[in-house]
């Protein structure tokens, strides 16, 4: 496939992207059915991936388990510094503040990629991104029900919430530097072992091992490993190489829109005019950012 077609492909892969990350929660609360905490999940979320993307390198193309010393650093900070520290914010986050404010303080993340896409990459912010921006905030806080009143915020639980956000921007500004040195197969193996070896201290290791060797347990690691992790961090960081980070990152809002579908469509919840509305405004942040006149 030639690089025109590639460009043109790469909001549809960061919003297929957005998709399967959005379908998450199908899989978390069934391993919290199970017993396994956030950091547990997360753990083998990374862990998981990145024993299957090594098999299947070993099988497709050995040369790309090796990662040139360039590619290295920028792969450890995108499995510590982000996808293992945005993990530990998150769930800090969750613990301190109602679920909706811990969401949409996650999604500040873009927000952030925009201020240091502008700063590192002089990527030009344009008022297209800004107004795309807005909407997509405002639509997120009104998916998550904070724009209703009466959340109640902690200074300490508002720190944790920033700093998921902060993480979670990360990995777009780390593989912007990495990415051109190695694969992008490999540059996400390598994210994922270290983000596995970070979480693991963390996740009660005997605990965890007899977690894991419940039998509906395998089916769902599997699930959250390959649905919502591989696949679309693949999608997501080969779209890094074809548009602006900061534009992937606002494009990547279609996450919240899809998990609300799936929390109403899998697990009953209501489906108020709220959350109709703010999934609007998040639909047409989409529109704008991708249309011809911003590319």
């Amino acid at each position: 496939m030639n690089e025109a077609k590639l460009r043109r492909l790469a909001p549809v892969m960061v919003i297929t992207a957005a998709s399967c990350w959005g379908m998450i929660g199908i899989f978390s609360r069934n391993l919290s059915r199970l017993g396994f905490s956030s950091i547990q999940s997360s753990c083998m979320r990374a862990i998981i991936t990145a024993v299957l993307l090594a098999l299947f390198l070993a099988l497709h193309d050995r040369k790309l388990l090796r990662i040139s010393k360039k590619a290295l650093p920028w792969a450890v900070l995108s499995g510590t510094a982000s996808i293992a520290f945005f993990n530990v914010c998150y769930m800090q986050a969750i613990e301190l503040l109602p679920l909706s404010l811990a969401v949409l303080l996650l999604y500040t993340a873009p927000a952030i990629v925009l201020v240091l896409s502008r700063l590192l990459f002089k990527e030009d912010l344009g008022k297209r991104k800004l107004i795309a921006l807005g909407l997509s905030l405002v639509g997120c806080a009104l998916v998550c029900g904070v724009a209703g009143g009466g959340v109640k915020v902690t200074p300490i639980g508002l720190l944790w919430g920033l700093g998921a956000g902060f993480g979670y921007a990360l990995y777009s500004i780390f593989s912007h530097y990495g990415l051109p040195h190695c694969h992008v197969l490999t540059y996400i193996l390598y994210t994922f072992v270290f983000a596995g070896l970070a979480l693991l201290p963390l996740s009660q290791p005997t605990q965890l091992l007899s977690l894991c060797l419940q039998p509906q347990s395998i089916l769902f690691l599997l699930l959250i490993a390959t649905v919502s992790t591989a696949v679309p961090y693949l999608l997501y960081t080969e779209a890094l190489l074809f548009m602006p980070a900061g534009k992937a990152s606002v494009t990547a809002f279609a996450e919240p829109l899809v998990a609300t579908l799936c929390g109403v469509v899998v697990f009953h919840e209501a489906l108020t005019l709220s959350i109709i509305c703010g999934m609007g405004l998040i639909f047409v942040s989409l529109l704008l950012i991708n249309s011809k006149q911003n590319a």
